[in-house]
């Protein structure tokens, strides 16, 4: 007796003779039909989950894998070179900043007004091509150097200097000039205008022109002094 199943379509032979040998397992794979042959429904629903599984996931050759990972080595190189090279630009500029001034006072009325009358040639000379812009928000000018009270600060703290120094069995700092021979420089803010920091430095020796100074957290460019401005 010949029955048709209502799921698989395969021929079953219900007869008693082949009830043993062609019975069908009670378990077996979901995607394979009687017989050991395949469910043409379940397959094509195995298909389509596969299907949807693979292309909800990234398709990513090793050739793909290999480009990837040589444009990222090659950017971050050129990042890393890129770095490099300003931080020795960097370096360089900066080994040339001078950061020795001896002292600061408060400047008086006749170093700022002198102070004010070179910034102010400084900048005719720019605009009119004779000089060539800062290299830094900030500039350094000479003034007027310090005047007597000044020179007596600055005598007691050379004196005081000189003892810890002896103590230590130490000579004292040649920079450490007489009071006379000390000259005040001013720094200026060319984009706020006006003078920033504590008050007057005192060095022992002139900048160069064009020199970076370095003046408690500003560093500033000397444009001149006596006989420039």
């Amino acid at each position: 007796m010949i029955a048709f199943h209502r799921e698989f379509p395969c021929l079953t032979d219900t007869s008693p003779r082949n009830s043993g040998r062609n019975k069908i397992p009670e378990t077996r794979r979901p995607e394979r039909r009687c017989n050991g042959g395949e469910d043409g429904f379940h397959a094509s629903l195995v298909r389509k989950f596969r299907n949807h599984d693979s292309a909800s996931k990234p398709f990513i050759t090793n050739k793909r894998r290999k480009i990837f990972m040589t444009r990222k080595l090659f950017s971050i190189s050129f990042a890393m070179a890129t770095l490099l090279f300003s931080g020795c630009e960097t370096l360089l500029d900066y080994q040339s900043i001078q950061k020795d001034y001896l002292a600061i006072y408060k400047f008086t009325p006749r170093q700022r007004s002198i102070a004010e009358k070179r910034v102010r040639r400084y900048s005719d000379a720019v605009q009119e091509g004779k000089r060539a812009q800062p290299k830094t928000r900030y500039i350094a000018v000479q003034t007027l150097d310090p005047d007597s009270s000044q020179r007596k600060s600055y005598a007691e703290q050379r004196a005081s200097r000189r003892k810890i120094e002896e103590a230590q069995g130490h000579a004292l700092a040649p920079e450490w000039v007489e009071p006379n021979q000390i000259h005040c420089l001013m720094v200026f803010d060319t984009q706020s205008k006006e003078f920033v920091g504590s008050g007057c430095y005192v060095v022992a020796a002139l900048p160069g022109a064009g020199q970076l100074v370095q003046f408690e957290a500003v560093t500033a460019e000397f444009v001149g002094g006596t006989g420039v401005l």
